[in-house]
């Protein structure tokens, strides 16, 4: 697939490789999915970026893949391991640890809520 359309399965950070450098690969029917990460050339399955089966081919049917392949990944993730919210998987926007549970992923965006909160108190206060 083309770089802009691998970027769901790019999210986020791991201990092992990177997932920037994945690439997808989709069989002819379109079906099937694969994500390799080519620094490593490990078969990437963590629940984020794991490559996913299609019941409609994006390339031959985008409408049909968007209702049947789409919308209930948006709602529902990769798998009941999948750490993403819906918003994250809308936006392709993940960045926490691709192998961090729901609850881990939960504290590190609360993490990140509160560094943003306290900076912009910072920044406030500097101009005030």
């Amino acid at each position: 697939m083309s770089e802009g359309k691998d970027s769901y399965h790019e999210q986020g950070t791991a201990n092992d490789y990177d997932p920037s450098l994945n690439d997808k690969f989709v069989s002819l029917d379109g079906k099937n999915e694969t994500v390799y990460n080519r620094e490593t050339d490990q078969k990437i399955i963590d629940p984020v970026n794991q490559g996913t089966y299609n019941r409609t081919d994006p390339n031959t049917d985008p409408i049909g893949h968007f209702f049947q392949d789409m919308l209930p990944y948006y709602r529902w993730g990769n798998s009941p391991d999948d750490p993403t919210t819906t918003w994250e998987r809308i936006t392709g926007t993940y960045q926490g640890n691709v192998n961090a549970t729901k609850d881990e992923a939960a504290k590190f965006r609360a993490q990140k809520a509160e560094e943003g909160r306290n900076k912009a108190m910072e920044q406030y206060y500097e101009h005030h």
